[in-house]
């Protein structure tokens, strides 16, 4: 965690921060410096101190969120499973989401075009939804499609829901051109 910060005084001495773990730690500057957070999640509360040569002594105290677990995504399905989707037919992709802290966004990505293209980021918030995309199959001939979720929380941290499938259906009667 990059602390930016500045302790001004005309008979500074030291500066000290007490960090996420409850160590205290002496810092080589009282201007902007990193303090290690250590693998705590959620809510952290950090005092800084100066003290200068005559004994005075002042503190801050911010709080930062530290979040180090990647969103938990399961469920990944589609209704095309259901139904074998021919051109113009409408498929609803979901899955479950969860996270520690709190959820960002997601991006959709699938194959319709014969690579894998995303989607506009969505944002999505809280720390449990379920997220669920509607997209029109375009393909006239016989083909599996794959899709997939890029999932980010508020730290960024990342997970993908793996590939899903379906197959469109070739719906041409025998002797239709």
């Amino acid at each position: 965690f990059d602390a930016n910060y500045t302790a001004s005084d005309t008979n500074r001495n030291a500066c000290f921060a007490r960090n996420a773990t409850g160590q205290l730690q002496v810092l080589t500057s009282c201007t902007n410096t990193s303090l290690q957070l250590g693998s705590t999640n959620g809510q952290i509360n950090i005092t800084m101190w100066a003290n200068d040569s005559a004994g005075s002594t002042n503190n801050a105290k911010i709080q930062v969120w530290s979040d180090n677990t990647n969103p938990s995504v399961s469920d990944l399905r589609s209704n095309a499973t259901r139904m074998a989707p021919t051109v113009g037919d409408n498929i609803t992709v979901l899955v479950n989401v969860t996270d520690n802290l709190n959820l960002s966004y997601f991006i959709f990505s699938w194959n319709i075009s014969g690579s894998f293209v995303n989607d506009s980021i969505v944002t999505i918030t809280g720390n449990s939804t379920v997220i669920n995309v509607s997209k029109n199959v375009s393909l006239s001939e016989l083909r599996m499609v794959g899709y997939r979720f890029y999932i980010y929380d508020k730290a960024n941290n990342s997970a993908d829901s793996g590939v899903g499938n379906f197959t469109v259906a070739d719906r041409t009667l025998p002797g239709e051109f």
